[in-house]
């Protein structure tokens, strides 16, 4: 499975009705029974029940709550990142996902900084992807992770935030979480026979709604 598969995979599972019986199996230490990639996020889910207990709690209550991305951190897609990366990480898929961890681990971070720097390179193209315009970036994702991964670990945000963005990534700050949590609603209560039938759903509601192409991931 390379890494196109599994992100497309992560955000299979990123329905937060599915979140929420998750966590409750996890909460409950009931994760017997759940697919690989369940219990992956059911235990990063418990990493991060200090910081979103209750969102995790009432998932299923949340589930068409929108979050403000300029002063709100998507406790839902937060844990579908980390559960990409990691899988990235462990897979080394990229290479330079798994040099890049390493590289901050050797500078002194802790694995959870080191994976959220990861996820921080990794947002920057996957907004493209969420917004509808193209299919993600790898070559230059990975070329990315080269550079970045000879930084110190306490200069990468600034110097992320100095790079220039493309003209994909141009005015997706407003709405870059927006079409994700839209597409999420109209998925509530949807079940799937397999990854095209679904693929068919989201092509569908795209047209319909944004007038574009669905983003591969979704």
């Amino acid at each position: 499975m390379n890494v196109s598969d599994s992100t497309l995979k992560a955000f299979q599972q990123a329905n937060r009705e599915h979140l929420h019986s998750i966590w409750q199996r996890a909460r409950d230490g009931q994760l017997d029974g759940l697919s690989e990639e369940e219990k992956q996020i059911g235990k990063i889910m418990l990493d991060h029940s200090e910081e979103y207990f209750n969102q995790f709690e009432f998932a299923d209550v949340l589930a068409d709550r929108e979050f403000n991305p300029e002063s709100e951190v998507n406790p839902f897609l937060h844990v579908t990142l980390h559960a990409i990366v990691e899988k990235q990480i462990s897979d080394r898929d990229p290479m330079e996902a798994f040099q890049f961890y390493n590289a901050m681990l050797h500078n002194k971070c802790s694995r959870h900084e080191a994976i959220h720097l990861l996820m921080t390179i990794m947002i920057r193209f996957l907004f493209p992807v969420l917004k509808g315009r193209e299919t993600f970036d790898l070559d230059g994702y990975r070329k990315f992770l080269r550079i970045y991964k000879t930084r110190k670990p306490d200069k990468i945000i600034a110097l992320l935030e100095n790079e220039p963005d493309s003209p994909e990534i141009e005015g997706v700050a407003e709405e870059k979480f927006q079409i994700f949590d839209e597409l999420q609603s109209a998925l509530k209560g949807k079940a799937f026979k397999s990854i095209d039938e679904a693929q068919a759903f989201a092509e569908m509601w795209m047209k319909e709604n944004h007038a574009g192409p669905v983003p591969e991931f979704l």
